[in-house]
């Protein structure tokens, strides 16, 4: 049988979902969210605004490990999501790496911090389901490095 873990955190940039191991996956409905501390991702060159509903989620790591995260809408959702990687601090100065569904790269010792962000969510305007997670990637994977 298959026991879904609940992660450490509320979510937000001072206490975010803790990652305890990998492989890690979440389901949530950002409409539930009440972070909306990031608005801009300054860091990452191209990085679109994310004026929405955030959830911060922190990985630490103590060697180097290659990786790949995903965001996608679930089930019935209508709302945009982005993923955003911030290195060291949750903050959209220190963003690395941003993409609408994925990103792998290897990530160097340290604390690591991804978003889940979407654009406006009003009263209204529909489901926010979506699936986050993050997997050790395969020795050889080239997309990893």
């Amino acid at each position: 049988a298959f026991t879904a873990l609940t992660p450490q955190g509320s979510g937000s940039v001072v206490d975010p979902y803790i990652i305890s191991q990998l492989a890690f996956t979440d389901v949530r409905n950002i409409r539930d969210s009440t972070n909306a501390s990031l608005t801009a991702y300054s860091g990452c060159s191209g990085a679109v605004a994310g004026p929405g509903y955030e959830n911060v989620y922190k990985l630490v790591v103590t060697q180097a490990t290659p990786v790949r995260a995903f965001v996608a809408k679930h089930g019935a959702s209508t709302i945009s999501f982005r993923i955003n990687l911030m290195q060291s601090t949750a903050n959209g100065a220190s963003c690395i790496r941003s993409d609408d569904t994925l990103i792998n790269l290897t990530l160097q010792p340290g604390t690591y911090y991804f978003s889940v962000d979407s654009g406006t969510v009003t009263a209204g305007s529909g489901n926010g389901e979506y699936m986050f997670g993050v997997i050790q990637c395969e020795a050889g994977d080239v997309a990893c490095q």
